[in-house]
C-alpha cells in the first residue's frame, strides 16, 4: 500500500524533470560562482525543486477531467492516489519550497511566493487560455536560469540559456496543446491549436523554432558564451530541430507522432542545456 502511493506521489511530480532543473540551477550556478556557499546553493535549487512539485501536482488536479481522455495513465485517473491525498502533498511541497530558502533573506522568499503564485494562476486560469498559459510556462522555464544567476550573484551569463530554455519550453508546449487538443475541446478547453487549429500552429512553431536556431548562433556575436555552443549546435542541436520541424509540418500528424516530436524536444533540451552549461 505505501510503496504503491509513493509511486504514485513520484509519477506525480515528475521526477526526472525536477532533476533536470536541478542540475541546470547547479550546474549553472557552480561553473558562473563556483566559490559561493555549496550550503546555499544546494538549498536556494531544492526550494525550486519543490515548488515545481506543487506545481505539477496542481496542475494534475486541476486537469483530471481531461486526463481521463488525454492521461489515463496519470496516478489520480487510475486512482492509485485520491485528489485529497494530492492535495495534502501539495501543501506540503509548498511549505517545503519556502522552508530551504528562509534564512537567505526577503528576497527569495519572494522569489517563491511569485513562482508559487504564478504555477497556481496558471492551473487555474492561465492554462485553459489561448496562448497565456504555454508563455507562463516557458517564462517559468529560462527563470530556473535567471534564478541560478541570482544565486551565483550574476545574472548577464543566464540571457542566452534562459532564452533558450523559454523558446525549447514554448515549442513544447505547442506540440503537447496539439496533442491533447480533442480532449481538450470536449472539456471547453480552448488553446491556440484548438482555436485556429494545426495550420496557424505550425506556423507559429515554425517561428518559434527559427528563431531558437538563430540564438544558436549568437555566441559568435557575444562574449557571453565560448563561440564553440554554435558549432555544437549546428552538429547536435539543430539538426533535431529541424526533423522536429520537418515532423510537426507533414500532413496527416497523429497523436504518436506528435509524442515523439515532444520527445525529441525534450532531448534537444537536454542537449542544449549540457551544451550551454559547457560554454557559459
Amino acid at each position: 500500500m505505501f510503496a504503491g502511493k509513493l509511486r504514485a506521489v513520484l509519477q506525480i511530480v515528475r521526477p526526472v524533470n525536477l532533476l533536470i532543473g536541478l542540475a541546470c540551477i547547479y550546474g549553472t550556478a557552480y561553473i558562473i560562482n563556483p566559490h559561493q556557499s555549496v550550503i546555499k546553493l544546494i538549498l536556494s535549487g531544492l526550494g525550486m525543486a519543490f515548488a515545481a512539485a506543487a506545481g505539477y501536482i496542481i496542475n494534475d488536479l486541476v486537469d483530471l477531467p481531461a486526463d481521463k481522455i488525454n492521461h489515463p495513465e496519470r496516478p489520480l485517473v487510475t486512482g492509485l492516489l485520491h485528489p485529497n491525498e494530492a492535495v495534502t502533498i501539495y501543501k506540503v511541497f509548498l511549505v517545503l519550497s519556502f522552508s530551504p530558502v528562509i534564512h537567505f533573506g526577503a528576497g527569495f522568499l519572494l522569489i517563491m511566493a511569485f513562482v508559487n503564485g504564478i504555477l497556481y494562476w496558471y492551473s487555474f486560469r492561465l492554462k485553459a487560455t489561448v496562448l497565456a498559459g504555454n508563455i507562463t510556462i516557458a517564462l517559468l522555464s529560462g527563470f530556473s536560469f535567471i534564478y541560478a544567476g541570482i544565486i551565483a550573484g550574476s545574472v548577464i551569463r543566464t540571457l542566452i540559456p534562459a532564452l533558450f530554455a523559454f523558446l525549447v519550453t514554448f515549442l513544447r508546449e505547442l506540440v503537447k496543446d496539439s496533442e491533447d487538443m480533442q480532449g481538450d475541446l470536449q472539456l471547453g478547453v480552448i488553446t491556440f491549436p484548438g482555436r485556429y487549429g494545426l495550420g496557424f500552429t505550425r506556423v507559429l512553431l515554425t517561428f518559434a523554432g527559427s528563431l531558437l536556431i538563430i540564438l544558436t548562433y549568437v555566441p559568435l556575436v557575444t562574449t557571453l558564451l565560448h563561440p564553440a555552443f554554435s558549432l555544437y549546435a549546428t552538429i547536435i542541436i539543430n539538426p533535431l530541430l529541424i526533423l522536429v520541424l520537418v515532423m510537426f509540418n507533414r500532413s496527416g500528424l497523429s497523436n504518436p507522432i506528435l509524442h515523439k516530436v515532444s520527445m525529441l524536444l525534450k532531448i534537444i533540451m537536454v542537449t542544449g542545456l549540457a551544451g550551454l552549461l559547457w560554454a557559459l
